[in-house]
């Protein structure tokens, strides 16, 4: 057995402490397209120094920060989403954007701290500079994707997963308990505090995991901790405000729930076949609908692995997914079979009782109806997580 501290979080440098200069941003720190280029050390509102990217994306840019304030150089992440194509008639539509989530995540943690325990992560600061909003958060660790990736989508033991389950669900009954709807929930979204790890080896030349024996040849990886918090409420929704749900779609096309492909009215029952995808992850170390290109194809797919859409479902549908439906019946023969309560059973060892119970539990959270699935709450209370808990959520 060997231990690895995660790269992800590098040691503290200690000469970060240091206080250069404030540096200003001007016109010429902006790109063609009005996104604001970073200067690594540089310092903002004279507290944060910048020091290097951790990641980017369509959303904007995250970057490690070092406060000046803090005696202890405490680290945090800075989020610093893009802003709309200055060319566009809406040039501040994504500062608007980004101030809608600043006020969710302001609602969150004012009850977080309180009500849930730090599962979603914690809003440190927020401050402008030229129409760019910057949101300073506490600093995790490798997502929930990435630790997948890295150890070759091996899923989690059932201890872990359990714990990471009930974690993630906890997380999303607190934010649904608010009337917020998260909209992206899958597992790039769901960070672990801390990434450190212990390698263990593989005698067997087989291993089964996931229901499915796999060749490991090498080493695996096992968290030492498994603590979560859930991520980015770049696109979450208030639902106690107005909104039209063709305005846009819930969530990433892989985890997306079928109401939101077919533009029907949702709520945070939408999250909750989000939240069943990605236990899917975790328990089999793969993803559902993995390479689905547009809706029509996430909807075949579905129908693929749990089974034909109902009568009632089908009347609202648009002509050309039905007409595409036709096309590929007989060459799938998704739609010939009969419905059956057990298609994704394949993918679970049937012979481990807790693997059975979350296989259930996915199933429930993955039903084409938004008011056949489970709330949040209600999957807290799964005979799933009955041996790590006395008490029923009230």
């Amino acid at each position: 057995m060997k231990f690895v501290r995660n790269s992800a979080m590098p040691p503290f440098p200690t000469s970060a402490l240091r206080s250069p200069l404030p540096i200003d941003y001007g016109p010429e720190d902006e790109d063609e397209h009005g996104h604001l280029r970073l200067k690594p050390s540089s310092v903002l509102c004279n507290r944060y120094k910048v020091l290097t990217q951790i990641n980017s994306g369509t959303f904007g840019q995250v970057w490690s920060v070092i406060d000046l304030w803090s005696s202890e150089g405490l680290r945090y992440a800075m989020k610093v989403p893009f802003r709309k194509d200055r060319r566009d008639d809406m040039p501040d539509q994504q500062l608007q954007g980004s101030k809608k989530e600043l006020a969710i995540l302001r609602e969150l943690n004012m009850l977080n701290k309180f009500q849930n325990e730090g599962l979603v992560v914690k809003l440190i600061s927020n401050f402008e500079i030229r129409d760019h909003c910057f949101l300073v958060m506490e600093l995790l660790d490798i997502n929930l994707y990435e630790f997948l990736r890295m150890n070759n989508f091996r899923p989690f033991s059932n201890e872990q997963a359990i714990h990471i389950s009930k974690q993630l669900l906890d997380a999303v009954r607190f934010v649904h308990s608010l009337n917020i709807l998260h909209a992206d929930i899958k597992p790039s979204n769901i960070a672990f505090v801390h990434g450190d790890y212990v390698e263990m080896p593989v005698n067997d030349t087989n291993v089964e995991f996931g229901g499915k024996t796999q060749p490991q040849n090498s080493a695996y990886k096992v968290l030492i901790q498994t603590q979560i918090r859930l991520v980015d409420f770049g696109a979450a929704r208030n639902l106690r405000d107005s909104y039209t749900p063709t305005e846009g779609k819930v969530g990433t096309r892989e985890y997306r729930p079928p109401e939101s492909i077919l533009q029907l009215t949702f709520d945070t029952l939408a999250d909750i076949w989000s939240v069943g995808c990605t236990l899917f992850d975790v328990w089999i170390g793969s993803t559902l609908f993995e390479g689905v290109q547009n809706g029509n194809q996430c909807l075949h797919r579905m129908e693929y692995e749990l089974g034909p859409m109902s009568t009632r479902y089908l009347e609202t549908l648009s002509e050309e997914f039905m007409a595409e439906r036709r096309l590929v019946e007989d060459e799938s023969g998704s739609h010939h079979r009969e419905p059956s309560s057990s298609l994704l059973i394949k993918y679970f060892n049937q012979n481990d009782e807790i693997n059975m119970k979350a296989f259930k539990l996915i199933e429930k959270m993955l039903q084409y109806e938004a008011r056949s699935r489970p709330t949040a709450k209600q999957a807290l209370n799964d005979c799933l997580f009955q041996h790590s808990q006395n008490n029923k959520v009230t």
